[in-house]
Formats: structure tokens, C-alpha cells, sequence
């Protein structure tokens, strides 16, 4: 099983292919990717960094380390993996309106109303799911209303 490598700075994950074609430096912390290695120099009174296997052009030790040239399974998994952190970073930092917030508030009260519609169905079931039909016509309103 192969192990994650993330940069310290920007949390990247650093692919074997990266690691070994020398593109990542390895400080005593761990490994920074050559962004942010470019980006902030060692503070004064730290050691240079060590060069990497790849910068010291060493072969690998095992068998197992080596891989076929291309794009194997691990580095099309860290692909999807970053792809996917960069989605989950943009919805989190995507902006809000007081229009989501109402629509969520209504959404909330509409699932609520369908619970009692669901309990006084035998008395007055019709009129609960009428008013989780306007809540829920609302929330969509509000969505909408928050996206542009």
C-alpha cells in the first residue's frame, strides 16, 4: 500500500512521479512541492534542504518502487483526489445570501410539517401537505433567488 505525501504549506498531495523526477524538496519537517519551495526561502539559522533521492540520482532500493512510465493507478487516484479536494474547497468557500439561508430555514420547516401531516393524516393530513407544498415552492423560490 502506498503512502500519501502532502506538502507542509499547501497540503497538496505529491505524487511518487513528482517525488522521484526531483520536482519536490525534502526539508526535516517533511516535503514542500516546488511552488512553495520557490515561493518562501528557508528562514536564516535552518539548514538547506536535503536534496531528494532523485535530486541525488539515486536508483530505487526495491523492485516495488519502480513503476511502468505513464500514468499508473496510484497517480490517477491522486488525481481524483485532488480534483475532488478542489470542489470541496470551492463549495466551502462559495459565498452565501440571506437567500440561501431563508430557503434552507424553509426547507427545514417543510420537512417538519410533512412529519405532522404524517400523524394527523386521519384529522387534517390535506391541509399539512398543502402548506409543505407552499413551504417547499418558497424554498425553491429562495434558491433561485440566491443564485443570481
Amino acid at each position: 500500500m502506498a503512502a500519501y505525501r502532502y506538502c507542509l504549506r499547501c497540503r497538496r498531495t505529491l505524487s511518487r512521479k513528482e517525488i522521484e523526477e526531483g520536482l519536490v524538496t525534502e526539508v526535516p519537517e517533511g516535503l514542500l512541492c516546488s511552488e512553495c519551495a520557490e515561493s518562501a526561502p528557508a528562514p536564516a539559522g535552518q539548514p538547506e534542504p536535503t536534496p531528494t533521492a532523485a535530486e541525488r540520482e539515486e536508483p530505487p532500493t526495491t523492485e516495488e518502487e519502480e513503476e511502468p512510465e505513464g500514468e499508473g493507478p496510484i497517480e490517477i487516484l491522486e488525481d481524483i483526489l485532488r480534483e475532488l479536494r478542489d470542489i470541496r474547497q470551492s463549495t466551502t468557500f462559495e459565498k452565501s445570501s440571506i437567500w440561501n439561508v431563508l430557503a434552507v430555514v424553509a426547507q427545514c420547516f417543510a420537512v417538519g410539517v410533512l412529519f405532522v401531516a404524517g400523524m394527523k393524516w386521519a384529522s387534517s393530513g390535506s391541509v399539512f401537505l398543502q402548506l409543505a407544498i407552499v413551504l417547499q415552492v418558497m424554498a425553491l423560490t429562495f434558491f433561485f433567488k440566491g443564485r443570481g
